[in-house]
């Protein structure tokens, strides 16, 4: 009888199955096309940029790896939850792809003070999330660039659909991970200092 009473939690947390945990990994970027680049490349090098205000929908402020299932409702498996803060790793991964583009002073707030940025990018994540009704990975952005004498520049827009074969969670991190680095492109652009 002791022997089973012992043995009883572990045939509980096996059969309960075990929470994964994910997160966006870095990834290997190349940089956009040369012909990309503008002629203020020489001197975006010598500028210093920082991402200040990074905005998420609130359904991506929480700890659930979600989508949208086939009527239409967020799914939330509570055993598949983001390993750190989500709006960290996407601001991680952001700046990892801007600097691969060749902004080697990109900074995220807050700013060290001996550090004062010549141009400021502020972003707005309005979605980015997976249906699988439409089987579709949706992303829209703006992003707002502000100087550092605080004159607010032009609003961009960034919106793109992804086609989605399962919601796998692999699939789906992989579909983030592709969304942030499209993004990233697009912003790079159309940064410059005025």
């Amino acid at each position: 009888m002791r022997c089973l009473l012992t043995l009883l939690p572990v045939f509980l947390l096996t059969a309960c199955g075990s929470t994964q945990y994910y997160m966006i990994p870095p990834s290997e970027v190349a940089p956009i096309s040369a012909t990309a680049h503008t002629t203020n490349d020489s001197t975006k090098n010598n500028n210093i940029y920082a991402l200040r205000y990074l905005t998420l929908p609130d359904y991506l402020d929480n700890q659930y790896v979600i989508y949208y299932d086939g009527e239409g409702k967020v799914n939330r498996n509570p055993k598949r939850l983001w390993n750190a803060n989500l709006s960290d790793n996407i601001r991680n991964n952001l700046q990892q792809h801007l600097s691969s583009n060749g902004l080697s002073s990109l900074y995220t707030y807050p700013l060290p003070t001996n550090i004062r940025a010549n141009q400021i990018v502020d972003i707005q994540i309005r979605e980015m999330i997976a249906n699988a009704k439409t089987k579709q990975f949706y992303i829209n952005a703006d992003w707002q660039l502000t100087t550092s004498d605080n004159h607010k520049q032009s609003l961009y827009h960034f919106k793109q659909n992804y086609p989605l074969d399962n919601t796998q969670t692999n699939t789906l991190i992989k579909l983030y991970q592709r969304a942030l680095i499209d993004l990233s492109n697009a912003i790079f652009p159309t940064l410059s200092y005025h």
